[in-house]
């Protein structure tokens, strides 16, 4: 079998055309890491610290900070995420022995709030003869964090061949197989790039939007607007199509192309209801979304308008920018807020005219991340 360090060094949700080391990787240890090694170790990063905050104005009511340390070969030795409100920090611990094998894993919180001791959420182990992978076990605390219970125990036993490995956990017994011709290349099975294959759709409208941006495959975002049933603007693929964002009011949810930009823009509309002692209050939200060339979110423009019947009226807009990191992961978000009046009371049906605008920015999120000397 390969060494287990390409194993962990470097997604489909089937096994074909993976190697077994692939399998493996995705089945145990792809969920623990917070960013994909293989980036990590080609950008050569140290160190990655995020913040996200809900503010009001310049005033931070929550923040949300992430903090991880790395290895060489991209896995992470310490990351931490910092809880809002003074809550509990989570703690994720990664142990290697001198191989390079990780062997154990703990997430686990200090849980001063309550001031009931060390929380430990998760708590896995692994075992290896040699580079190879030979028992994984996980294990959680109980209810009353007095003892540890173990969830599940899998052990793997491996073909003379090395062409699969069953796994056998007492109760159930799961065989993953070789499948695929990998050309003499060991490809690092923690680099998403090299195993990603083009994604097909039945949706119609996502197979126009992959096949006119030559995507591989289209975001999440873009295929659950699709399962909204947020369809594509009419028009014929060939034809030049200019979008204009004056159009948002006008045009009915769905996608836009803009064929001579080559930009996407979608709309998407949603209404809510709160029962009140007088009048039901309605809620209006319009977006429209902007993505790049390479189908990444631009900006966003949110129209938020609330009425109370002839009681009350409100409307504010919310811009939204988003940069990235030059190897693709999110730098930076910022919120532009354009709001009337908080509240305004209508007398008789009219609408008062005594409206102030306070625009004001909210940082939202920012990374920033130190590269090996």
């Amino acid at each position: 079998m390969k060494c287990i360090f390409f194993l962990f060094l470097g997604f489909s949700l089937t096994a074909f055309g993976q190697s077994i080391e692939r399998q493996l990787y995705v089945r145990y240890f792809k969920s623990l890491y917070p960013y994909e090694p293989a980036v990590v170790r080609e950008q050569q990063l140290e160190e990655v610290t995020e913040w996200r905050t809900d503010q009001w104005q310049h005033d931070t009511l929550t923040k949300r900070t992430k903090f991880a340390q790395f290895r060489s070969d991209g896995r992470p030795t310490f990351y931490t995420l910092k809880q809002p409100y003074g809550g509990d920090s989570l703690i994720y611990t990664f142990q290697y022995d001198s191989l390079n094998n990780l062997v154990e894993y703990k997430l686990w919180s200090s849980h001063n709030v309550s001031n009931r001791g060390i929380k430990y959420t998760a708590h896995y182990l692994f075992n290896y003869i040699g580079n190879r992978l030979q028992k994984v076990q996980l294990f959680a605390y109980d209810e009353s964090w007095s003892s540890e219970r173990m969830v599940y125990s899998d052990t793997l036993t491996y073909s003379v061949d090395l062409k699969y490995v069953t796994i056998n956990n007492g109760k159930t017994v799961t065989k993953l197989q070789e499948n695929g011709v990998f050309h003499g290349k060991l490809k690092a099975v923690d680099n998403e790039q090299e195993w990603k294959t083009s994604c097909h759709y039945k949706d119609t409208n996502l197979q126009i939007v992959r096949r006119f941006f030559k995507a591989t495959c289209l975001s999440n975002a873009l295929q659950a607007s699709a399962k909204e049933r947020h369809f594509f603007y009419e028009t014929k693929m060939e034809s030049a199509l200019v979008y204009n964002e004056a159009d948002f009011r006008k045009q009915t949810i769905g996608f836009y192309l803009d064929t001579v930009k080559k930009e996407l823009f979608s709309k998407s509309v949603s209404s809510t209801s709160e029962p009140t002692s007088l009048e039901d209050r309605l809620t209006n939200t319009a977006t429209l979304s902007h993505f790049t060339p390479s189908l990444l979110l631009d900006y966003t423009i949110t129209t938020r308008e609330v009425s109370r019947g002839n009681h009350e009226y409100s409307r504010d807009s919310i811009q939204t920018f988003y940069t990235y990191t030059p190897f693709g992961w999110k730098q930076q978000s910022i919120e532009y807020h354009y709001p009337t009046h908080q509240l305004v009371l209508r007398t008789n049906g009219a609408v008062s005219e005594n409206q102030t605008y306070i625009p004001y920015y909210v940082l939202k999120e920012w990374l920033v991340w130190k590269r090996r000397d």
